[in-house]
């Protein structure tokens, strides 16, 4: 079916499309409608399972392709690659690993594939996944492997849902990374390797030894800094006196001035009478 005139002058404005591939995608469905009505046994063939888009055959027997355009900006979340980002920038190249591939012919060797599902090389990770053809259900390994997570891809799900799901995407990465921040203070052993928790643990241990050295000899100071909230020293300018600080001692004349007042005679008052000053005089000789 033809593009509208008004679309696809916009798509040619903007070099998603040209007239060369307008014409080849004419010739095309001509081409198809010729054969449907040119070949009789078509009316009794099934139709071809339908299979994503971004999934390419290889005709000589090797495994598909997951076609992934190797557009700088498909980090960017606000942006969503189109057949353009693919024709100007290629598709991403798959190469696997030797390990890996040592590992996956030994699961399949184990676990079959069974009918209907096919591998599936992904040039993202640069690994396998398997795709069932029936369902559009994929996998990371063999669908029989005890292991094995079989579930809806990604994909699938944005184009059943949309925003229902991929929209609120601020919320969800910060909630992931407030989760993960607070795993990794938790528990470091899940966020490191062995090595790294083990060094963390001698260096917490080497700490807390140094912190119980220190407080060893800070213990008798630290006593005498505590400080009795009820003392007056503790709540006015009044200076920390010692045990026998307050007791009345022998030769002091029951006057009424303040003893403990620093600073000018004034400050002292009332002065003593002359009497008692007679009085202790006599009594000191």
């Amino acid at each position: 079916m033809p593009l509208p005139a008004a679309l696809l002058a916009r798509l040619k404005k903007r070099g998603i499309i040209d007239e060369q591939q307008q014409q080849k995608s004419n010739e095309e469905v001509e081409e198809v409608f010729a054969e449907d009505y040119d070949d009789p046994h078509t009316e009794n063939t099934a139709p071809p399972a339908t299979e994503p888009a971004v999934e390419s055959v290889d005709n000589k027997g090797k495994p598909l392709v997951h076609e992934v355009s190797a557009c700088p900006n498909r980090s960017n979340r606000y942006h969503t690659c189109v057949e353009y980002c693919l024709k100007r920038y290629g598709s991403q190249k798959f190469e696997a690993a030797p390990l890996m591939l040592k590992r996956r012919e030994r699961m399949l060797r184990r676990y079959p594939l069974p009918e209907g599902w096919e591998e599936v090389a992904d040039p993202q990770t640069n690994r396998y996944y398997y795709w069932n053809t029936i369902t559009d259900q994929v996998c990371w390994l063999s669908p029989v492997h005890p292991r094995a997570n079989i579930t809806v891809s990604a994909q699938r799900i944005q184009d059943l849902f949309g925003e229902q799901v991929f929209g609120n995407k601020d919320a969800s990465d910060e909630e992931m990374e407030t989760n993960a921040s607070e795993e990794s203070e938790g528990s470091s052993s899940s966020s490191s390797s062995s090595s790294d928790s083990e060094d963390e643990y001698e260096k917490r241990r080497r700490d807390r030894g140094r912190r119980q050295n220190d407080n060893r000899g800070r213990g008798r100071k630290r006593q005498k800094e505590e400080l009795d909230p009820m003392d007056p020293a503790s709540y006015s300018e009044v200076p920390r006196g010692t045990w026998s600080t307050g007791l009345a001692s022998r030769g002091d004349a029951k006057t009424g001035a303040d003893t403990t007042a620093s600073g000018p005679l004034f400050q002292q008052r009332p002065y003593p009478s002359p009497g008692e000053i007679l009085r202790r005089n006599r009594d000191q000789t």
